[in-house]
């Protein structure tokens, strides 16, 4: 769950490992983290880890298309 409050420069990660939650916490010297949109009032976004390294390289979310891709009905 990303969280970035104020001029988008520090961003918050919760995330399950293993055993117990985890907090994760960065804060960038210059630019800004740029999250994907946010669905109605939601208050956090669930991003695969694929989404997460390409957020932290400073990939804009917002602009990235994916292709569909076949998934079997369970």
């Amino acid at each position: 769950m990303p969280s970035a409050r104020g001029g988008g420069d520090r961003l918050k990660l919760l995330y399950w490992d293993k055993d117990g939650l985890a907090l994760w916490y960065k804060r960038l010297e210059e630019g800004t983290f740029k999250l994907p949109r946010i669905e109605g009032e939601a208050k956090s976004v669930e991003l695969r880890g694929s989404d997460l390294a390409m957020m932290l390289d400073g990939i804009d979310l917002r602009s990235i298309k994916r292709v569909k891709r076949y998934q079997s009905k369970k």
